[in-house]
């Protein structure tokens, strides 16, 4: 009997540096029936001729070269192509362990489940799922979603094809991964966590979640609460705390101060107030003042001579 296909779409964009290292860990997989569909999203630098030349090195290489519109709109194109049972995303400026897609795949069929999550590696730290490998139902791990315990990322996971049949991601937007992760959650049903570290993910300083404030980062807001109800409104409470939370993580992604921006989220933290505790005690005590009615220009200054000096 044939070995499934995996397809594995990689979204490139002006990552010479990274790709090389990226691709070579992708075509060195244990797991050799792969579809690797690398979609060159209007690359400026040496990335389209890296492309060019893995491509010719390894036949399971499909290159598609198009109009530069965003990392939604490459994984969007990537996943029109894509032929395999199961479908895989790695960012190219990151790279994967030798036997990632092995060790899915096999957790995937011993479970009878069709998406798994992997543990993974974000700055020499471990980002465990989980505290070990179980097979989980949408309710669980979208609760854990909630509690910043598993990340919405595309990347380190293995999906059935079945999945995106009606699901894309949305162009234009930053957190595209969280506008897709519930409906994914949903159509999966089954779903494993998986504890071994099984990818490496790259903070580069000029990444989206590094860069200045933008204003498409707002929609996050829009997407956390657009759950409200989608599972008979059993979460309601931890998206409320999710999105204070965030709007919290947003006012101090700022640079300097944004008042169009800061109103609406100084509205969201004050009417849910928080009752949960923050990893930083500094964050914590300055969120709580701001939800109690202290002035946000004052609040702001405050974190910004605490974390921002440079």
């Amino acid at each position: 009997m044939e070995k499934p296909l995996i397809s594995i779409i990689v979204p490139v964009y002006n990552v010479e540096i990274y790709l090389p290292k990226c691709l070579d860990s992708i075509i060195n997989q244990t797991y050799e029936r792969l579809e690797i569909i690398i979609v060159n999203d209007g690359s400026t630098d040496n990335s389209p001729q890296i492309c060019e030349e893995y491509t010719k090195r390894d036949s399971r290489i499909k290159l598609l070269h198009k109009k530069n519109s965003g990392l939604s709109s490459a994984r969007n194109a990537g996943l029109d192509i894509a032929n395999g049972e199961y479908i895989g995303f790695v960012d190219s400026d990151d790279y994967i362990e030798k036997n990632m897609y092995l060790k899915m795949l096999n957790s995937l069929k011993e479970y009878s489940a069709n998406l798994i999550i992997c543990s993974y590696f974000s700055d020499r730290e471990i980002k465990y799922p989980c505290e070990k490998s179980m097979l989980a139902n949408v309710d669980f791990v979208f609760r854990l979603y909630l509690k910043d315990q598993i990340q919405a990322f595309a990347w380190n996971k293995l999906y059935s094809k079945d999945i995106f049949k009606d699901i894309r991601y949305t162009n234009g937007i930053l957190f595209e991964d969280m506008d897709v992760f519930l409906p994914i959650l949903v159509k999966a049903e089954k779903i494993v966590l998986l504890n071994d570290k099984l990818y490496h993910y790259i903070k580069r300083e000029n990444s989206i979640t590094s860069t200045h404030f933008n204003s498409n980062q707002i929609k996050c807001l829009d997407i956390i609460e657009s759950h409200k109800g989608y599972l008979d409104g059993i979460y309601d409470n931890l998206i409320k705390e999710r999105s204070m939370f965030l709007c919290w993580w947003l006012l101090c992604q700022m640079k300097k101060l944004d008042e169009n921006y800061a109103k609406r989220f100084v509205k969201t933290i004050r009417k849910n107030k928080p009752n949960f505790p923050i990893t930083c005690k500094i964050d914590f005590l300055l969120l709580r003042m701001l939800a109690y009615g202290f002035n946000v220009k004052f609040i702001f200054w405050i974190r910004k001579n605490i974390f921002m000096k440079t």
